[in-house]
């Protein structure tokens, strides 16, 4: 009827209820009115889940799971590490490491990294990696993901953090160059990966896939390359002769001779 109060919702009550037994108290025990800790229940409100602002109340939701997390097994821990990763939650990621159930130098925190990159939650990679977690750990298996998922901020984060371009064989501009991305694959190259590797398989896809820009890119790249090796192996002929072992001057010119402790003359 107009003018009737609505009735609060079994949910919103039972939440109301199980926070008054945790200590909230049922005054306070709404959906967006919790009090909580400023120096670790930290998010923003413009950007759901994130942890570098204090002065915003987190749900009962978050609050009751944050309060049972140590209950929970090893494994069950692990897991809702790489649900919060997947989902975009750094708020739940961090009360895990606050909880020191795991430790930034894991393998499963790692692989949360790697899940974060892939779905492009910056704000999970930056939490991680506050967390002492490795971004090459895994053979670079961060960088991968972030290419695979398209998130190139993120894949130039992680190369600036010291994971190489060539990591798993130029696995990363394989992917680059499978998708089609042209700033991605120059990204790749001007940072060391080689467009040879892999029989130069990353050239193949792309003039395979119609990528003419890319496939130019990769082109100009391989010749460049060939041309420098080419050239640091080419030795000039020269008239100075070198000295042997045994102290005589060597019959050979310095170019034809690199014989075990030959000492070569100037060119």
């Amino acid at each position: 009827m107009k003018g009737r109060k609505p009735t609060t919702s079994k949910f919103k009550r039972a939440f109301i209820i199980a926070a008054a037994a945790l200590g909230f108290g049922a005054t306070t025990a709404t959906l967006d009115s919790i009090p909580k800790d400023p120096v670790t229940d930290t998010q923003i409100v413009m950007h759901q889940g994130s942890y570098d602002q204090t002065g915003i109340n987190i749900s009962p939701t978050d609050q009751m799971w944050k309060h049972t997390l140590s209950m929970r097994s090893q494994s069950g821990i692990e897991g809702e590490l790489m649900a919060a990763a997947a989902s975009g939650d750094s708020w739940r990621v961090q009360a895990i490491f606050d909880n020191g159930a795991v430790s930034g130098r894991s393998g499963i925190a790692a692989d949360a990294l790697a899940q974060a990159a892939y779905f492009g939650h910056a704000d999970v990679v930056k939490t991680l990696m506050h967390n002492s977690v490795d971004p090459t750990a895994n053979d670079g298996a961060a960088l991968l993901a972030a290419i695979r998922g398209g998130n190139t901020a993120i894949a130039i984060d992680m190369m600036d953090l010291g994971v190489r371009a060539d990591v798993q064989n130029n696995e990363a501009l394989l992917l680059a160059s499978f998708k089609g991305d042209y700033f991605m694959v120059y990204t790749l190259l001007e940072r060391g990966a080689d467009p040879r590797s892999n029989d130069g398989a990353a050239l193949t896809y792309a003039n395979s896939f119609g990528y003419d820009g890319v496939a130019l890119l990769l082109q100009n790249s391989i010749d460049a390359k060939n041309a420098a090796e080419m050239q640091a192996n080419t030795y000039t002929p020269s008239a100075s002769f070198g000295t042997l072992p045994d102290g005589t001057q060597s019959p050979f010119p310095n170019w034809q001779y690199r014989g075990p402790g030959f000492s070569p003359g100037p060119f």
